[in-house]
């Protein structure tokens, strides 16, 4: 059943409001060379055959509100969105304007196009004075309802780059012979899939050593195309295999 223009539009208001309304998860956050990370989100431009402008900058506010929480610096976009065009995909002249306008580190900019029940979100990143071209991003989906989830996986796009953040491609553990490799696991946060913090890797060391098993432990963590490969090193305490016992003339064998 095809939704009507103004359940469209409360579907993604009501989101936002929902957001707004959520504390703060992350402080500031920064990228790898130490600089504040400052977003500037735009006003997204928008495709459909009918009148949809008002996702302009709703779209717009639940990317930047996403990219908040996980730690960006979001800057306010303070002008009439009734006269503002959103810039095209590839109008960098105009994003660059915006972004000294603003004094933004960042800027996030794109288009959402409704053909039928399908739509497409195409975005892009671009970072202030680096002469490299734009990263792109784009995501799919069906039936405007799954709009705001769709919109989750395009910002955990972008927040990866943003703030230059590696997945964790695989876990292995080396070196256990009688602990299971799952019981090890169980106690270790980290998850493939998950975004690569050497600080929960300390963490998931400490929690290993806790199990009691082990006298030794290190962590590596190897490069490859789909993300960091974990691997955890353990050395087993050892075991008492044989009790000897010499020199007993008075008790038998059994009472000692």
């Amino acid at each position: 059943m095809a939704l009507s223009s103004s359940r469209k539009r409360w579907i993604l208001t009501v989101f936002v409001v929902l957001l707004s309304t959520l504390p703060g998860l992350c402080p500031p956050a920064q990228s790898e060379d130490g600089a504040e990370v400052r977003l500037l989100v735009l006003p997204f431009k928008i495709n459909a055959s009918e009148n949809m402008t008002y996702l302009s900058s709703q779209i717009a506010d639940v990317l930047g509100t996403h990219l908040e929480q996980e730690g960006a610096r979001r800057i306010a976009f303070n002008e009439d969105i009734t006269t503002f065009t959103p810039p095209s995909l590839f109008d960098i002249n105009a994003v660059q304007m915006a972004a000294q306008t603003y004094d933004a580190t960042h800027v996030v900019w794109g288009s959402f196009t409704l053909i039928g029940d399908r739509f497409s979100l195409d975005a892009r990143l671009m970072k202030r004075y680096d002469k490299a071209p734009p990263l792109t991003f784009r995501v799919e989906g069906q039936s405007l309802e799954n709009l705001l989830s769709v919109l989750k996986t395009l910002s955990g796009q972008i927040s990866l780059k943003l703030f230059e953040r590696e997945i964790i491609k695989e876990i292995i553990v080396k070196g256990n012979q009688r602990i299971e490799t799952d019981a090890i696991l169980r106690v270790v946060k980290s998850q493939p899939g998950s975004i690569y913090q050497s600080a929960q890797l300390t963490k998931d060391l400490r929690a290993i050593f806790q199990m009691g098993y082990f006298d030794d432990l290190r962590v590596e963590a190897d490069d490859s195309p789909g993300g960091k490969i974990i691997i955890f090193h353990v050395k087993e305490k050892p075991v008492i295999r044989r009790i000897i016992i010499k020199g007993y003339d008075h008790f038998k064998y059994d009472e000692i």
